[in-house]
């Protein structure tokens, strides 16, 4: 593996037009945790649906054996997902308490303890959702050219993301980054957990979903990575003059940049 010293950033600001329901993996039919960001492969397929207009109302991944993957479309890129800026060491993000959904159907059971539609042992899910008034994504590639090719195709745009919610693309902007090795510097993406500075009392750690692709049956693979958001991370990474963007070298390798 050959990572460059020098990369391209194509950087994406969306603006929430509603709250977000991105569901984590190992939620539960009854539990529906949410990302306070959003992760590489709903990003990917986010993009996707944007530029190939994707009908989303009948696409279900799991079940129809199909994955969206940009960089499927746009060869050598890689989504990196997208996240609520940084601002005095503090997530600018607000996650719900948790709501009260109801699923379809009008019988419920809660006297078992297994959520089943077949049984009708269904039971009043505990929703989570979170806001922000923007997000950062970020699309890497050593070529300019399709970074480029791909701002051009998304302005403006307004597309459902995740479990629940739209956003609006407002601008993109293309920085090339530069591979440093000294200083410590906050993380603009997810940090893999060894690469991480510090950790705090409130500090989480997330199963995240960095990288799909078909599996074993046809059916989808995710590629997932215990790490955290809005830490400050050793060398090695890649970051802009302005250190407005810190990508980790980590997150390359782990990637098979």
């Amino acid at each position: 593996m050959n990572i460059p010293e020098t990369i391209y950033c194509l950087e994406i600001t969306l603006m929430p037009l509603s709250e977000l329901i991105i569901r984590q993996v190992g939620k539960s039919n009854v539990r529906w945790f949410t990302y306070p960001f959003v992760p590489p492969t709903t990003f990917s397929g986010y993009l996707h649906s944007v530029i190939f207009e994707d009908d989303q109302n009948n696409f279900i991944e799991r079940n129809h054996a199909k994955v969206r993957r940009i960089e499927d479309k746009f060869k050598g890129i890689y989504c990196l997902g997208a996240y609520p800026p940084i601002a005095n060491g503090k997530i600018n993000v607000c996650v719900s308490e948790g709501h009260y959904r109801q699923h379809f159907g009008d019988k419920f059971n809660y006297e078992s303890f297994f959520w089943n539609a077949k049984t009708q042992n269904k039971k009043l899910a505990v929703v989570e959702h979170f806001w922000s008034q923007i997000l950062r994504g970020f699309v890497i590639s050593e070529n300019k050219d399709t970074l480029e090719d791909i701002s051009q195709k998304i302005y403006g745009r307004v597309t459902r993301i995740g479990k629940k919610g739209s956003v609006q693309i407002t601008k993109s902007s293309i920085s090339q980054l530069n591979l440093e090795t000294d200083g410590i510097e906050w993380c603009s993406i997810f940090a893999p957990v060894e690469i991480v500075a510090e950790f705090h009392v409130d500090s989480k750690i997330y199963n995240i979903p960095v990288s799909s692709q078909k599996g074993d049956k046809k059916k989808p693979y995710w590629k997932l990575l215990p790490a955290m958001i809005g830490v400050k991370i050793i060398p090695q990474y890649f970051k802009d003059s302005e250190k407005n963007i810190v990508i980790p070298k980590k997150v390359l390798e782990i990637l098979d940049y």
